[in-house]
């Protein structure tokens, strides 16, 4: 007989679904979306809704194993651990708390993952990472601007009369947005699409722009011109709840539409429709992506862009607002990572990790704890990174699949998937949070990164401190929310809307910079990095087979195939298959180019998510530009030339 469990998906996406998994004979049949969720909307995306090939492939990896003289054996769990416990006290003892690592990253978004945190500040402290591969160069943009960042509610934005979305694709990236902007439509309102690659989303576009890459910061000065000089602006808002906009209006003033059309490549006439759209229609929304701040100067764009959006009085008003992002753990108490406890700790830049590695010393790294994320193939110039792991004494990664960080470890740790767990989860767009339960046992001998870390701290006299089911933590994650209604018990029954978020955010000029006041932008730094003598910027962006790299290897036969336009492929005289070289300052990759219509001229688009010893990994060649603010990775600053293939 079946039966059906309700649970989230914790996979790094910002839709964080509910969802219904049915289960026969103790195996995991189907999973489907809640119908009854006001953003699942009873669909998912195909990455989950065919997650079981992934919970029971022959790849996964289900007994803890030991690499010795470059080869895996398994061993039994009571040696993994003493193993594990061994080289840390070892480390420790040798070089101190500083020379162990902790990385942490975000391939499962359930907030007890937090909870590795606790184990390595419970020790006394390590070394951690700082920075982000993914948001942080917008967020600080947004904090520079608002003093904080958090997003409106998707429900929100059906009182919108013009929604703008730039620089993202929901249909790869945030699918569940897709039936907003449909309703959106059928309400009368328009939607616009901002991308440098013409997406599927443009299909049901009202108005599509294609800007050279990185120059968004010059069209949002464009629009903002436009509506300066034909429409009707905040100005009671402005001068009640901001500060610095006569030096936004000199920023303005410094550059004439001809040059933003020059710098932008947008036509005079598409800058000035696109400013009557927006000038013309209150409220307008603006949806930002992320690939639209994954370049160094990605805080400046964002300031561009939320200048204009309070300049035309849309922010904290129902229906307006510049959406992007926020802390999907905003609603759960972090304390229980045990900050406090950690007395010596220092932090490793995110996007230079493999360079920040190398040169570390006082005292150096020598055993590092990988969890949540294949940080070879996931960071920019894996290369270096692969190096810097090599040159460590010791790597333990907790992980289902030996992936190109496999490859660099010596003790592997088999976990288990969200399936396996329960957990909490929240959404970094919408303001749901959802209850992860236990699906399945654990398949063969994974175990959850909870047990692992809370035998290792026995072993190394601390067990007290971790110990505890994950439903003790569950409810201790979220005890300041049972005045609002919000127990365990009721999650596991429902997803609830979050009392700590508001739908409209800055509403009457909540404001927390220094001064209380929103912050106009002034002298910007917009222009994209360019390299005369590699042509084309890289955009790995998020495709639809792979999340991230939870990839198998079963899908990445072959080269991979990148895409550009017929114009890059007449000016390389080359034809649509042929087999190329992306170059770059780092290294090259053999790759089959691939013809695609609504490619901008200046770019090459490769799909992320592949592995290094597949001859897939993007990464060999991205640079580590780590963003002016926000200490972000700027994957698509990336320059790249194109070389055919002689062999």
């Amino acid at each position: 007989m079946g039966r059906k469990v309700f649970t989230a998906c914790t996979r790094d996406c910002p839709d964080a679904c509910r969802i219904i998994a049915e289960v026969s004979d103790g195996r995991v049949t189907d999973l489907k979306g809640d119908p009854d969720h006001p953003i699942t909307r009873g669909f998912i995306c195909s990455r989950v809704r065919n997650y079981q090939n992934r919970l029971y492939s022959d790849e996964r990896i289900l007994m803890p194993m030991l690499k010795a003289r470059g080869s895996w054996k398994k061993i039994s769990w009571d040696h993994a651990i003493s193993i594990a416990a061994e080289k840390i006290a070892d480390a420790i003892e040798k070089f101190g708390n500083l020379s162990i690592l902790n990385y942490r990253h975000s391939g499962s978004m359930g907030f007890l993952k937090i909870l590795n945190d606790r184990f390595f500040n419970l020790l006394g402290g390590a070394s951690f990472t700082s920075g982000t591969l993914c948001g942080g160069s917008g967020g600080a943009g947004q904090i520079e601007s608002f003093g904080y960042r958090i997003t409106h509610a998707p429900e929100d934005m059906l009182n919108a009369r013009l929604v703008i979305i730039w620089g993202r694709n929901p249909v790869n990236t945030n699918i569940h947005l897709v039936p907003f902007l449909i309703d959106v439509k059928k309400k009368g309102a328009k939607v616009i699409l901002i991308d440098c690659i013409q997406t599927q989303t443009a299909s049901f576009s009202d108005f599509y722009i294609q800007p050279r890459q990185g120059s968004d910061g010059y069209l949002a000065l464009g629009v903002a011109k436009y509506c300066l000089k034909h429409g009707e602006i905040a100005k009671d808002f402005i001068e009640e709840y901001s500060e610095g906009f006569q030096n936004y209006l000199d920023l303005l003033e410094s550059h004439s539409m001809d040059d933003i059309s020059t710098r932008t490549g947008v036509s005079i006439a598409d800058i000035e429709t696109l400013g009557a759209l927006y000038c013309m229609n209150h409220p307008a929304a603006i949806i930002l992506g992320y690939g639209l701040q994954r370049v160094w100067n990605g805080s400046e764009i964002f300031r561009a862009i939320d200048s204009l959006a309070v300049m035309k009085g849309n922010i904290g008003i129902p229906g307006g607002g510049v959406t992007h992002g926020m802390d999907e753990w905003i609603h759960f108490d972090k304390e229980i990572a045990g900050e406090s406890s950690s007395s010596r700790k220092r932090f490793l830049p995110l996007p230079s990790i493999g360079e920040a590695i190398l040169r570390t010393h006082d005292p150096p790294l020598k055993v590092a704890w990988v969890t949540g994320g294949n940080v070879v193939a996931q960071s920019p110039d894996s290369m270096s990174v692969r190096r810097a792991f090599e040159s460590m004494d010791f790597v333990i990664l907790s992980d289902s699949f030996l992936n190109d960080t496999a490859d660099v470890a010596d003790l592997f740790l088999p976990t288990t998937t969200f399936l396996e767990e329960d957990d909490l989860v929240g959404s970094y767009w919408h303001h749901h949070i959802l209850a992860v339960n236990r699906v399945i046992p654990p398949v063969g001998e994974s175990r959850t990164d909870l047990e692992i870390f809370q035998s290792v701290a026995e072993k190394l006299g601390f067990g007290i401190n971790m110990s505890g089911t994950p439903d003790d933590w569950r409810a201790k994650a979220i005890l300041h929310l049972e005045k609002d209604g919000i127990t365990l018990d009721r999650l596991r029954r429902e997803s609830v809307r979050s009392p700590v978020i508001p739908d409209v955010p800055y509403a009457n000029g909540d404001f927390r910079t220094a001064s209380g006041k929103f912050m106009f932008a002034g002298n910007l730094k917009l222009d994209a990095i360019q390299r005369m003598e590699y042509p084309y910027k890289l955009i790995s962006s998020g495709g639809k087979m792979a999340h991230n790299s939870q990839i198998l290897e079963l899908d990445q036969i072959g080269l991979p195939d990148v895409f550009a336009s017929s114009e890059t492929l007449k000016r390389e005289n080359l034809k649509d298959g042929d087999m190329v070289f992306l170059e770059s300052k780092v290294g090259k990759i053999k790759v089959r180019l691939r013809e695609k219509f609504g490619i901008g001229n200046d770019v090459i688009l490769f799909y992320r998510g592949g592995w290094l010893k597949k001859g897939w990994g993007v990464n060999a060649i991205t640079e580590n530009i780590v963003s002016m603010k926000g200490e972000n990775a700027s994957f698509y600053d990336t320059c790249v030339r194109v070389r055919r293939d002689q062999s």
